[in-house]
């Protein structure tokens, strides 16, 4: 008797544990911004502000899923010459990143669940720097410099979903560089934070 009590129990455990992740697991689709990203070349520092942001996901359940994002960046950083002239640079990329991700969907109310997670991959990031001199786009140098690299990302942040198969996901993420990587990247391993809405399949 016991043992068909246990077996039941069990049945009745991977039947609930299969509806839960039947009902949170599908696709995200989402759009935001992420703001922050310095970069550093020719002697500046620039800040790249607030940047478009593209992403997509799919939660396997509750507590694993993977995501991956676009980002295109640019900036701009000048610095006055002794001859009361401008020189510096500008630069335009994409970062393209893949995470996976783990936490927990909490559920608050029929249809709404919050969900803490942390998440680590990869971003590989590529562009081009310029350089100016007289501190306009009207006298650049010849030629165009390009850059490229592939880093270790991790992240933390909130995600909630609503009824209405809507998300709002806030974030802060980190590019993490050995020290060869600092020195030669024009991105710098500050902290960004992100901010995206999307939908929830």
């Amino acid at each position: 008797m016991k043992q068909q009590l246990l077996a039941v129990a069990l049945f009745t455990s991977i039947i609930s544990s299969a509806a839960v992740a039947k009902d949170y697991s599908g696709f995200r689709l989402g759009v935001g911004a992420v703001s922050g990203q310095e970069f550093t070349f020719d002697g500046n520092t620039a800040n790249s502000g607030n940047r478009a942001k593209i992403e997509a996901g799919y939660d396997f359940n509750r507590v694993f899923a993977i995501n991956g994002s676009v980002t295109a960046f640019s900036g701009a950083a000048y610095s006055e010459s002794s001859d009361g002239t401008n020189a510096g640079g500008d630069i335009r990329g994409r970062d393209v990143r893949l995470e996976a991700e783990m936490g927990y969907a909490f559920n608050l109310a029929k249809g709404w669940d919050i969900k803490p997670y942390v998440a680590v991959g990869g971003a590989f990031i590529n562009g081009t720097k310029r350089g100016f001199i007289g501190g306009t786009e009207s006298a650049p140098h010849p030629e165009l410099t390009s850059f490229k690299g592939t880093y270790l990302t991790t992240a933390a942040g909130v995600r909630l979903n609503t009824p209405v198969d809507v998300y709002v996901d806030l974030r802060v993420q980190k590019i993490n560089m050995n020290d060869q990587q600092k020195a030669n990247s024009v991105i710098k391993d500050n902290s960004q934070a992100a901010l995206a809405v999307g939908i929830k399949f």
